[in-house]
């Protein structure tokens, strides 16, 4: 696999890949295609094993009323007037 090759299969697999993204990769598998482009769709099958994509979608926060009282929300604006 060659490096138009893997940044083919990057960009059709995930709309925010980029050259900062494939040189990430390439890094951490010491500028080798193959085991990049591996190391690339074994995170693509553990982001969607584990929903990490839909996270904001999915959460839902049933702790909510609990966490505010503990935690209180203030706003503290001052005029510069």
């Amino acid at each position: 696999m060659n490096y138009i090759q893997l940044a083919a299969v990057l960009i059709i697999h995930c709309c925010c890949a980029d050259y900062y993204l494939l040189l990430r990769f390439l890094r951490a598998r010491n500028y080798d295609l193959d085991k990049a482009a591996k190391m690339w769709c074994d995170s693509l099958v553990w982001r969607k094993e584990h929903g990490v994509d839909t996270i904001l979608d999915d959460f839902v926060f049933h702790e909510r009323e609990q966490f505010l009282m503990a935690y209180p929300q203030v706003c503290a604006a001052s005029s510069q007037q």
